[in-house]
């Protein structure tokens, strides 16, 4: 994944909220109770009188540089951050600050207006509670005259659902904080609660190759969190299988309502109607479960016995019988290296034996799936049996996988020669597989 990829991941299903957080220093109080030493805030406030309360910005780079004169949403302020966090606060008087918030301590704060950015060098909120922070942007605006008696501050609350925590801090501890820190100023605010608003994330489920584009962003792999179902990955990759893709996306990147345009595998256009929620689905070719013909069921089963006598060295021929099992894998699939590798390892050491009696045992042939005319999946159980030629103790090895098998030309004779082999396997009880998914 991208490395902006936390921002989907932690923005995508963020909501702005007004309950469920208190402060950890002063749970549910965070009133001022003593002036900050060796000042005097109302003095402070009167040396400051006269002086002209509005900077040009100059030297923040000139009345003409559009980035310091445009405005920025809570969504594009979220978009900028590159840091973990848990709510966000935006505190807007004549400036607009948007903080974030982790574990009580700021990790990031942006100017959302061309105020707040003259304001910005004048207050340091790395490294600070949301207390200290909040103290030093409101005792900047005093001093500065940015606030004045009777004027209002707006707040608003946005805290992140997908970190499963719950902020200790509400919006109206926030905000007798801020109207006591304030008054400790000489200056009396208002404090007002913003609307709630709801940061979201949107989800696109879609057959894997199609091509997803929203508001101009193309939903590359960095979007994709996963292919499903799992067991047929590889397979799509030889045959025709209904693979489909998860993409997500986050309202902070996209800004505002999503406009999705989606295209096949062919670049075909493809007629989308989203959910309530703005999530698409289009469905792959249905699964259909079936009771598995005979011919399968005897392929499946002699394809699990030749396994586990391959994987306790029982297999004739060379590179320990890999001729044999090979005929019955898909060439070119994870699955077959993982054979071919093993068969090229000192596997001699494997204990002497001879098989039990009986030799199989515990067979269980169930959850038989196809998914088209050219892919199958089914559970196998077996368990083979052995005793050991030292000791005469008995041994069992153990077959308990879904296995997917795929129609396809398995050769390199030159001819068109398909056949059922297997493309892989998914343990059931480790849930380990062939490949790397």
């Amino acid at each position: 994944m991208k490395k902006i990829k936390w921002i989907v991941t932690l923005c995508a299903a963020v909501m702005l909220s007004f309950s469920g957080c208190e402060s950890k220093e002063n749970k549910g109080n965070l009133s001022v109770t003593e002036k900050p030493q060796n000042e005097t805030p109302v003095q402070q406030n009167e040396e400051h009188k006269g002086e002209d309360p509005h900077p040009t910005g100059q030297e923040q780079g000139g009345e003409n540089d559009p980035a310091q004169s445009q405005e920025i949403s809570p969504e594009q302020a979220l978009k900028s951050q590159t840091e973990s966090w848990e709510y966000a606060l935006v505190v807007k008087f004549k400036s607009e600050f948007l903080l974030c918030v982790e574990d009580e301590q700021v990790v990031g704060c942006v100017a959302m207006n061309p105020d707040a950015r003259v304001m910005e060098d004048k207050i340091s909120t790395e490294d600070r509670s949301l207390r200290e922070a909040l103290t030093e942007i409101i005792q900047t605006a005093c001093k500065e005259q940015y606030v004045k008696n009777g004027d209002d501050v707006k707040l608003q609350m946005i805290r992140n659902v997908m970190t499963g925590k719950t902020a200790e801090m509400t919006a109206e501890s926030v905000a007798s904080f801020i109207r006591d820190t304030a008054k400790a100023y000489g200056v009396t605010v208002n404090t007002e609660l913003a609307d709630e608003y709801r940061n979201v994330e949107y989800e696109y489920f879609v057959p894997l190759g199609y091509t997803i584009t929203v508001n101009g962003i193309k939903l590359t792999e960095d979007y994709r969190t996963g292919i499903y179902p799992k067991e047929l990955v590889q397979a799509a990759k030889f045959v025709d299988a209904p693979v489909n893709a998860l993409y997500r996306i986050s309202s902070c990147e996209i800004l505002d309502k999503p406009e999705v345009l989606v295209s096949d595998a062919e670049g075909n256009p493809v007629a989308v109607t989203a959910d309530d929620r703005g999530w698409i689905t289009i469905p792959t070719v249905n699964v259909t479960g079936v009771e598995i013909p005979e011919e399968k069921y005897d392929l499946v089963l002699v394809t699990a016995q030749k396994w586990l006598d391959f994987d306790t060295n029982d297999l004739p021929g060379e590179n320990h019988g890999f001729d044999e099992i090979g005929r019955y894998l898909t060439g070119g699939s994870a699955l077959y290296k993982q054979a071919e590798d093993y068969s090229k390892i000192d596997i001699t050491g494997v204990a002497e034996h001879v098989a039990g009696d009986p030799k199989y045992t515990n067979l269980s042939i169930s959850n038989y799936c196809e998914y088209g005319e050219k892919c199958f999946s089914v559970h196998v159980h077996l368990v083979k049996n052995m005793r050991l030629l030292k000791s005469d103790n008995t041994v069992t090895s153990e077959f308990d996988n879904v296995c997917v098998f795929v129609y396809c030309d398995n050769t390199d004779n030159g001819e068109d020669d398909p056949q059922w082999t297997l493309c892989d396997m998914i343990g059931v009880k480790e849930g380990t597989r062939s490949d790397s998914e």
